[in-house]
C-alpha cells in the first residue's frame, strides 16, 4: 500500500503544480483583460472628444461658409435700395 500512495502522490504533486500553473494563467489572462478594459474606456473618452471637436468645427466651417454670402446678401440688398431709391427720385424729379 505504501508503494500505491507514493504513485497518487506524485500524481497529486503534479495536479497541484498544475492547477497553480493554470491560476497564474488564469490571473494574467484577467489581467490583461481589465487593461485592455481600462485602454477601451480611454479610448472612449477620446473619441469622445473628437466627436464633441468635430462638431465645434463643423459649426465653424458653416459659418465661415455663410458670411461671404451674408456679405453678397447685404451688397445686393444695398444696390436693389440705392437702385429704387434713384428709380423714385427719377420719377419726382421728372415728373
Amino acid at each position: 500500500m505504501d508503494c500505491d500512495n507514493c504513485a497518487m502522490r506524485q500524481r497529486v504533486e503534479a495536479l497541484e503544480k498544475d492547477i497553480e500553473r493554470n491560476q497564474n494563467t488564469h490571473r494574467e489572462f484577467y489581467g490583461k483583460f481589465e487593461a485592455l478594459g481600462k485602454q477601451q474606456a480611454i479610448i472612449d473618452e477620446r473619441y469622445s472628444q473628437i466627436q464633441s471637436t468635430l462638431v465645434e468645427i463643423q459649426a465653424d466651417l458653416r459659418a465661415l461658409k455663410d458670411k461671404p454670402a451674408k456679405r453678397w446678401e447685404s451688397l445686393a440688398n444695398a444696390v436693389l435700395q440705392w437702385l429704387v431709391l434713384a428709380v423714385l427720385a427719377a420719377v419726382i424729379v421728372f415728373k
